[in-house]
């Protein structure tokens, strides 16, 4: 077998992508639990994602009240405490993927493949991480708030292989193209599969590195071992 792991995206790959309708209604709960203006509270949580993405901040407690403190409003540790909790609550749900998924991730390591994980995300996700069933068939998840280093930087993808002992070309990545991490896996040696997806309900449809995509890819998480099987067969 010449590919030996299989490094996936989370959102939108293993899970579903963080729709922007139900995440803008998470925002207004906070925004009214906190007693500030939705619009700029949405605002400076958006200015500061960046930030959480790559560990500026240790908890979504610390990025509210940051935020709060940036509309130059005060809330006490009670209200951020339970506004926080709705975006817990929301990213808990979200970790749960499909079934189908499960079962194919199982099928790949009982095949023989380590099964890696790279995404860029704020610390809910790692804190939440032990809740979700993927926690239980991904070898070596990397978050790049721990990282403190996110997609398409080439140093995250090193991570992930040399973390599973392994070298870059015989790693295959999986994702939806956001944050342009097809090209920093193309860039660093594994082989790009495509998760097309649909982008009417995302953050960021904006996706310059997968227009006219002539790669590898799937509709679907289950198609994987049989694509796999056919990679394997011509190389």
């Amino acid at each position: 077998m010449k590919f030996k792991a299989i490094i996936f995206d989370l959102f939108g790959t293993l899970v579903d992508n963080f729709s922007k309708k139900k995440h803008d209604k998470v925002h207004a709960l906070m925004a009214e639990t906190l007693s500030v203006p939705y619009k700029a509270f949405r605002q400076a949580y958006g200015s500061s994602f960046s930030d959480l993405c790559i560990g500026k901040f240790r908890s979504m407690e610390e990025i509210i009240a940051v935020c709060c403190a940036q509309i130059g409003l005060s809330s006490s540790d009670c209200k951020i405490n339970t506004a926080a909790q709705y975006r817990y609550d929301f990213t808990m749900k979200i970790l749960k993927p499909k079934v189908e998924v499960l079962l194919t991730l199982q099928k790949l390591k009982d095949d023989g493949y380590k099964i890696g994980l790279i995404t860029n995300c704020g610390p809910d996700v790692p804190l939440l991480w032990h809740t979700s069933p993927l926690s239980e068939h991904i070898d070596l998840p990397l978050f790049s708030c721990t990282e403190k280093i996110q997609k398409p930087a080439i140093e995250i993808y090193k991570r992930a292989h040399e973390q599973l002992g392994l070298p870059s070309n015989v790693c295959i990545y999986v994702g939806d193209g956001s944050s342009q991490e097809m090209t920093g896996a193309k860039k660093i040696g594994f082989l790009p599969v495509l998760k097309q997806v649909d982008l009417e309900d995302v953050y960021d449809d904006a996706r310059p590195d997968i227009i006219g995509w002539r790669g590898l890819s799937i509709t679907e998480i289950e198609e994987l071992p049989e694509l796999l099987a056919r990679i394997n067969h011509t190389h």
